[in-house]
């Protein structure tokens, strides 16, 4: 019997939970609290007609809790189901209050689930439901934030306000001891923002400058300085092994010249397009990926400049491994 009333559960059959109430009326009555009841499963599922035939029979079956300590209510707040919250809301608003076995309300879950329709109902029915923190101490506002439910947040803040303002008969224009109005801290405290902003927006601005001064300053002069003068030396296709103006580093130790440069460029090109001001949120936008457009194309170049010189370097030496006889006559003729 209690199978067949669970199997009518899960579908929503209402027909057939009546036909079981003529077999044995008080078949509802031999639920055991400790277990999930057919409301659990209606409210989790959305069965809001059999939730409703249910209700008028065990209206108390609202209040029972799971295994989990979970009410009908916070399985429906979780999936979003608002006409089986408003029902349960009718019969025993108390229920939004009630923790489940990780300390959350059904406030809690639904802002964590981002139901913000159903949000908004418990917190209209039951606003004190704000204030209560679940076992990591966190209130609504922090489960909110958590899960980047900021539709939420504005939901909530304007029903605290209207809470505070219509329960607890708070007088708006009470002055505080610099005899400040709630309103001119408020404006204060946009002001105080806004001069924050400006100087952080300064302080980026001298340090993009210091950043982009440093790295063109290197670029010019790379490190180790520049030759003053073609080398004395060929190599083995008979040109110079380095030539004046170029880097010294780059002829002795060309892989680390390499990554000097590619980090070098992409710093420079970075501070350039650095844009602390707000005023156009289009241009900043076009402006970063300007930036990183640049930035791949540097990289992209640097990579296949470093590849072909390996390439070269690697078929210098297969060649001297494949001719060395070759390379010996070349140097016996040179020398005479």
């Amino acid at each position: 019997m209690e199978q067949r009333l669970y199997e009518a559960a899960l579908e929503g059959n209402v027909i057939a939970l009546l036909e079981l109430l003529q077999e044995d009326a008080l078949v509802l009555d031999r639920i055991v609290a400790s277990v999930e009841t057919p409301l659990h499963i209606a409210a989790m599922l959305g069965h809001v007609s059999f939730a409703k035939d249910i209700l008028n029979r065990k209206p108390e079956f609202a209040g029972e809790f799971n295994f989990q300590r979970c009410s009908p209510l916070h399985l429906a707040s979780v999936k979003g189901h608002i006409q089986i919250v408003k029902l349960l809301l009718s019969l025993n608003p108390s229920v939004c209050l009630v923790r489940d076995c990780n300390g959350r309300t059904p406030l809690h879950l639904a802002a964590m689930k981002h139901q913000v329709e159903i949000l908004n109902e418990l917190a209209r029915v039951k606003p004190e439901a704000c204030w209560i923190q679940d076992d990591r101490k966190q209130t609504i506002l922090h489960i909110c934030i958590t899960h980047n439910n900021f539709e939420a947040v504005k939901l909530l803040v304007n029903s605290m306000l209207k809470f505070l303002l219509d329960c607890t008969k708070i007088e708006v224009n009470t002055l505080n001891t610099y005899s400040f109005t709630a309103l001119d801290v408020l404006l204060q405290s946009s002001r105080d923002l806004k001069d924050m902003d400006r100087k952080k927006h300064n302080t980026i601005m001298v340090v993009a400058s210091l950043i982009a001064t440093m790295t063109f300053q290197t670029g010019v002069n790379p490190p180790g300085g520049l030759w003053q003068e073609d080398a004395k030396k060929l190599d083995s296709h008979g040109n110079p092994e380095h030539y004046v103006g170029t880097s010294i580093m780059s002829t002795e130790n060309s892989f680390q010249y390499d990554r000097f440069l590619v980090f070098n460029t992409v710093v420079y090109v970075t501070t350039i397009f650095t844009n602390p001001t707000n005023f156009d949120i289009y241009a900043n936008n076009v402006a970063v990926t300007i930036c990183i457009s640049l930035m791949g194309l540097l990289l992209l170049a640097n990579t296949i400049r470093l590849v072909v010189r390996s390439l070269r370097k690697f078929g210098r030496f297969i060649k001297r491994m494949i001719w060395p006889s070759n390379s010996k006559i070349n140097r016996n003729c040179n020398n005479v």
